[in-house]
């Protein structure tokens, strides 16, 4: 017998166009998982690049990382495993006859092995290329909150980890067909037909009255396993897609936007409003700033913040919630204070003393009220009296984290204050201006004309106004950013833009992941529809032969194909539900602008666009079979 490199290179060459098939396919597999890996590890040097500041998002680069790999590794088996397998059945005969001349059944597998290799040499190169291409153009977007910031990575591990999943994949999926061109013998082979060797199956299918429809279902039912991975392949893209709408749909642009800011314009010192730039507490706007942004035309009403870091006593109320809070054993809190330096050499501070180095804001009748109480409640009035102050915390953190109650006393720089609240306020308000010194964040603001008896020297470190339309802002802007081009200038129609930026790197991302894997379903369509149509070339030359028409052919493939089609849209329905029900839906309450709408908008467009396939493709491939004529294909078949 030949040597078996010989055989599984003349098998290679004799079927080119499944070849096609497999390699595309592949090439899918590695887009995917290449891009995946780009944007991963991008995110990851993003993040490394900005210091402490961005490690907290290290868990969100790898998150997208292995939940990729997971969705990639299962699509794109089912489609390589599917090739694979209709190979086998396709070639059945032949693993048989090579086992009657002596072949063993290791040497079988090597075969299919073998020419596995040769269409990963082709596919998984071309896949790394183009998948690094589509990563390259959306980690920008994906990353564009970070401006600058981002770093696309040329980390090695992107090109070997996607080369090797790719690989793995493909052992993996044609691991049990080898095995089963291994374990055939010669007798079995000459009696397989489509993978169909269920007699009472087949004298079931017999037994029923004639219907076209009823002998489409049936033909999908002959290799349920090949059915199931062709209709699972092209409901997780399908899925993909419509939990990505659902997911863009399910944010609040206002709620986003009123998260950031407050006013219609904004000037701040860059530093002071960056997460990921340290602000020295010291630099700020000038007098002469704040002044322009009031002067400008449309200017309705305008105000400042001030900032400063100094010690505080803590009432002793408010700092046993404070120490049991970050004290409590075996919770997040505690273990991120014994984990970071500054914050477990504060929290001993705090424990030790009753004293703390603290942020206070100076903040007046305009700016006090950006933000949402979540205890207490904001008196205007008695805030201007000077002897009032506000907790400034997170709303979303929980019960726990709510460590104040009305009228709780605070002694700030010599003065003691009353509590009036606790307020969760609005991100540009409050900045990111915290130093290695208040790492707990312990948060106050005071009024205005009381933070300046206190604190004279204290930087303006934001200034806001609010106009008469959306107009007068960016003219506003305009004028301002070309007045002071070293200060950040911002309006509400500033973070619309950044919210839509974020909600087309979701879309980009997602639809890019659906459609390429929606492209492995509907290809894994064609290739089963294709070799099925081959496998049964005998038995639709015996249907003509005793009586039925080409149309009568052509319909009961078409009925095979909307059956696909309609069993997909059925199943990924279902899944799309199910995941938006949980996934999606705790994923979007999580966040802090959630606006949950569950829709399946996506398969009211691509419905139609399945099943005009769903019927296009098996004519094609119906086409090409009858190129022969009817005497032709029955001598073929040994009919």
């Amino acid at each position: 017998m030949p040597a078996v490199s010989h055989i599984a290179a003349r098998s290679y060459k004799a079927n080119r166009s499944r070849n096609l098939v497999a390699i595309l396919a592949i090439i899918l597999t590695t887009v995917m998982f290449t891009t995946i890996f780009t944007i991963g590890f991008s995110m990851l040097q993003s993040m490394a690049a900005m210091g402490a500041a961005g490690a907290g998002a290290d868990a969100q680069g790898i998150l997208i990382i292995v939940s990729g790999i997971v969705m990639v590794l299962i699509s794109g088996y089912l489609i390589i495993y599917n090739i694979f397998q209709i190979s086998v059945a396709q070639d059945i005969r032949f693993y048989g006859l090579l086992k009657t001349l002596g072949a063993t059944r290791a040497q079988v597998g090597r075969i299919l092995l073998s020419q596995a290799m040769k269409l990963c040499l082709i596919g998984i190169p071309a896949g790394l290329l183009i998948g690094y291409a589509i990563g390259a153009l959306i980690m920008p977007i994906m990353l564009v909150s970070l401006g600058t910031m981002a770093v696309l990575s040329i980390n090695p591990a992107i090109f070997i980890g996607a080369a090797l999943f790719a690989l793995v994949t493909v052992l993996l999926s044609c691991a049990k067909p080898a095995a089963i061109a291994g374990k055939v013998s010669p007798i079995t082979a000459m009696k397989y037909v489509n993978g169909d060797m269920d007699r009472k199956a087949r004298k079931k299918r017999t037994s029923k009255h004639f219907s076209l429809r009823g002998m489409a279902a049936d033909n999908l039912k002959r290799n349920k396993k090949r059915t199931a991975t062709v209709i699972i392949s092209i409901s997780l893209g399908l899925m993909l897609m419509n939990s990505f709408y659902v997911m863009q749909n399910s944010y609040d642009k206002e709620t986003y936007v009123d998260r950031f800011i407050r006013s219609d314009l904004m000037l701040t010192v860059p530093a002071a409003n960056n997460d990921y730039t340290e602000y020295d507490g010291k630099s700020g706007l000038t007098q002469e700033m704040v002044d322009s942004m009031a002067s400008q035309p449309g200017v309705t009403q305008s105000g400042g913040v001030h900032y400063t870091e100094t010690r505080a006593r803590i009432n002793e109320d408010v700092l046993a919630r404070l120490t049991a809070y970050y004290g409590e054993e075996d919770s997040g809190q505690s273990y991120w204070v014994q984990s970071d330096e500054n914050a477990s050499r504060q929290y001993a501070d705090l424990k030790r003393t009753g004293e703390t180095t603290i942020s206070v804001y100076g903040m007046d009748a305009f700016t006090a009220p950006m933000g949402d109480f979540f205890v207490g409640n904001y008196d205007a009035e008695k805030f201007a009296t000077g002897n009032y102050v506000i907790a400034l915390g997170i709303a979303d953190n929980g019960e726990g984290s709510v460590h104040y109650a009305v009228g709780d006393a605070i002694e700030i720089g010599g003065q003691t204050y009353e509590l009036m609240g606790m307020m969760d306020p609005a991100q540009t308000v409050s900045g990111s201006v915290h130093s290695p010194q208040n790492t707990l964040e312990i948060d106050y603001a005071i009024h205005t004309d009381a933070f300046r008896q206190s604190f004279p020297n204290a930087p303006i470190i934001s200034a806001f106004a609010d106009t008469r339309d959306a107009a007068a802002s960016n003219a506003a802007a305009a004028v301002l950013q070309a007045q002071y081009p070293d200060i950040s200038v911002a309006t509400r129609q500033t973070y619309e833009a950044q919210f839509q930026s974020q909600i087309l790197a979701q879309v980009i991302m997602g639809y890019t992941l659906g459609v390429i894997m929606a492209l492995i379903g509907v290809l894994n369509f064609v290739n089963s529809m294709l070799t099925a149509i081959i496998a049964r070339k005998r038995e639709f030359a015996m249907l003509e032969s005793v009586g039925m028409a080409k149309p009568q052919l052509k319909k009961m493939l078409i009925y095979e194909g909307v059956h696909y089609a309609a069993i997909s849209l059925a199943v990924s329905v279902l899944l799309s539900v199910f995941v938006a029900s949980t996934i999606i839906q705790e994923t979007i309450y999580t966040s802090w602008v959630p606006a949950y709408s569950f829709s399946l908008l996506p398969f009211g467009i691509i419905a139609p666009m399945l099943i005009a396939l769903a019927v296009f493709i098996p004519l094609v491939c119906f086409k090409g079979l009858q190129k022969k004529s009817l005497t032709e294909r029955l001598r073929e078949t040994g009919a």
